[in-house]
């Protein structure tokens, strides 16, 4: 779901004016700087969803200061415009999702998806690894490729961007 809710949003935000691409697996960024994270939770029982919990941070009239680069959508929409809009999406997708499959959704996620095909590192230090983003399987695993040919999946971690450097 985490992947639908980081759609939804991006929808809104375009829907804002906002040219919004989402970084796996749950953050929206316009430029490369974040305009807002999602947080999925969710519990199931006898192998049937009993609940979820979508939160949303969304940088609506102001980009914080931060160590990294942020975003915002302006003041030119209301909060409860905004709050309407991103419920309304997130009703949608859920039901897409629901209806149509984690396929559909999938696909419309990779077609927004930042940095696929670039250069990419997944987590820090000595545990990093870098290659090529590819793809989102079927399970939302991330699919990252490096130079020698290694394909690793990963179900979490922080994604950067790497800058390819030449001459």
């Amino acid at each position: 779901m985490a992947l639908a809710a980081g759609l939804a949003v991006a929808d809104c935000a375009r829907n804002w004016g906002k040219d919004a691409l989402i970084k796996w697996p749950n953050d929206v960024l316009v430029e490369d700087a974040k305009l807002a994270g999602v947080l999925v939770e969710a519990g199931s029982r006898d192998g049937q969803l009993d609940w979820m919990v979508v939160g949303i941070g969304l940088n609506l009239a102001e980009a914080p200061a931060l160590d990294r680069p942020t975003a915002c959508i302006g003041p030119d929409v209301p909060v409860e415009s905004a709050l309407e809009d991103i419920v309304g999406a997130v009703l949608r997708r859920y039901r897409q999702w629901l209806h149509e499959g984690f396929a559909v959704v999938r696909d419309e996620w990779l077609e927004r998806a930042a940095w696929l095909g670039r250069p990419v590192r997944m987590g820090e230090g000595l545990g990093a690894f870098e290659g090529i983003m590819r793809t989102v399987d079927a399970d939302g695993s991330l699919v990252v490729c490096n130079a020698a040919g290694v394909e690793r999946r990963f179900v979490a971690g922080e994604m950067f961007p790497l800058e390819v450097r030449c001459c």
